[in-house]
């Protein structure tokens, strides 16, 4: 793959097994039974993103968009097809795990630090920034369960952009509490972004910070890829064709996330 390619997909499809219930899917796993109706999340998927490149992904619930993020993100395997990573990926799906709620700021800066794949070093190098970002000076003492939700996801994304991997795929809406908070992270974004070594894939992130670091959108409907080109172009034909449309599945957009959890009883088609 050539060096300057940070994700390339070549005719990558996925494919999940629907259940009707979890009895039987466990007839299935353990005793070869029942096996399900096949549903394909994902179908001849071709897509190349260079390095520094920053990239939306436009889709409705069941469009897939999680899918490719997982894939992209090496959390998962296509059924079909073949994937190139060139870089050290960070994924970002959500933000406030690997936290214990019984643990103070501090502790979960080091537990969730380790889960990063970071070491004691660059734990103890990026604590004092991770905190003055996340504005949480007086309250990293408390036991997180102490702290408001929105703290607990300022100090979860303060750390996620902190991190040093080159590759950054966000699955995650990003709310945080106030305007400036919003307008920090945003900038703090742009700072990563505008290093040139760093590649951003932002699916299910708000508008607000998505097109102002993507040039470039994918707008995905029923597992395909039906626009690739500016962000622009992409945000117009997803708000006129396939916003809150049906999908594959027929299932309505009830809190503008998909997740694998959402198809009952599903199982992975093989593909590792």
């Amino acid at each position: 793959m050539d060096d300057n390619i940070a994700i390339k997909l070549e005719n990558v499809s996925k494919e999940y097994r629907i259940y009707e219930s979890n009895r039987q899917k466990v007839a299935h796993e353990l005793l070869g039974m029942n096996k399900g109706m096949p549903f394909k999340a994902l179908s001849g998927i071709d897509i190349e993103i260079r390095k520094g490149e920053n990239v939306g992904i436009l889709g409705s619930v069941g469009s897939g968009r999680t899918t490719l993020a997982k894939i992209m993100s090496g959390i998962s395997f296509p059924t079909e097809g073949k994937v190139g990573i060139n870089g050290k990926v960070i994924p970002v799906f959500d933000i406030k795990s690997g936290f214990d709620l019984n643990f103070d700021g501090y502790e979960n800066i080091r537990i969730k630090g380790c889960m990063m794949g970071w070491d004691k070093k660059q734990i103890k190098e990026k604590q004092q920034e991770i905190i003055e970002f996340a504005q949480l000076e007086e309250l990293i003492n408390l036991k997180m369960k102490a702290m408001k939700p929105v703290d607990r996801t300022m100090l979860g994304l303060s750390m996620v952009l902190m991190d040093d991997s080159e590759i950054m795929v966000f699955d995650s809406p990003i709310k945080v509490g106030s305007f400036a908070q919003r307008g920090r992270v945003i900038e703090k974004l742009k700072e990563r972004a505008e290093d040139g070594n760093r590649t951003f894939v932002m699916v299910n992130v708000i508008w607000e910070i998505t097109g102002q670091l993507c040039q470039r959108g994918i707008v995905l409907h029923n597992g395909e890829v039906k626009f690739d080109g500016p962000f622009n172009e992409a945000v117009d034909l997803y708000k006129e064709k396939y916003r809150d449309k049906g999908t594959a599945m027929n299932k309505p957009e009830s809190n503008d996330r998909e997740s694998d959890d959402e198809f009952d009883g599903a199982s992975d088609m093989g593909g590792i």
